[in-house]
């Protein structure tokens, strides 16, 4: 296993959460904000990143993404003070859910089919494949050339 890339992708998500803190800070004023504040900037960047995709996807759609998030929470910035303590420990939560994920898939990582098991590992498989050759979105459908795929790959993107 490559345990950099694990602390890079921990590090990653991480950093976006840091990033989103006053965002989630000025939306979510009556709840536990610091809690929302990495799905808020997974949100943000997906969201972004689907619209822009449509034009160019990859490193553009990311950057939309960040420049978009930075900026809103830079504007949040001006309306509330964060609370950057209290997102100790969503991120702590957060970063133990992720080990375990990840320790769940070293055991078992392999695409292949199981006597007697469901799954959609070839999909996920192709679906991630797709999208990493893709200039645009929706990308190419991988059993039906020529055509935009007809499935949910949002959560791959």
């Amino acid at each position: 296993m490559q345990f950099g890339l694990v602390a890079v992708w921990i590090a990653a998500f991480l950093l976006l959460g840091l990033l989103a803190v006053p965002l989630a800070t000025w939306l979510f004023r009556d709840m536990d904000a610091p809690a929302l504040a990495i799905p808020l900037a997974l949100a943000v960047l997906g969201v972004v990143g689907f619209l822009v995709g449509h034009v160019a996807f990859g490193w553009p759609a990311l950057l939309a993404g960040l420049a978009v998030l930075g900026t809103l929470s830079a504007l949040s910035v001006t309306r509330v003070e964060p609370d950057w303590v209290a997102f100790r420990e969503p991120a702590v939560v957060f970063a133990l859910g992720f080990l375990v994920v990840v320790a769940l898939r070293a055991v078992d990582p392999v695409a292949a089919p199981l006597p007697l098991a469901v799954g959609e590992k070839f999909l996920d498989f192709g679906l991630l494949k797709t999208l990493e050759r893709a200039s645009t979105l929706p990308p190419a459908d991988m059993w039906y050339a020529g055509q935009p795929v007809q499935y949910h790959y949002g959560g791959h993107a």
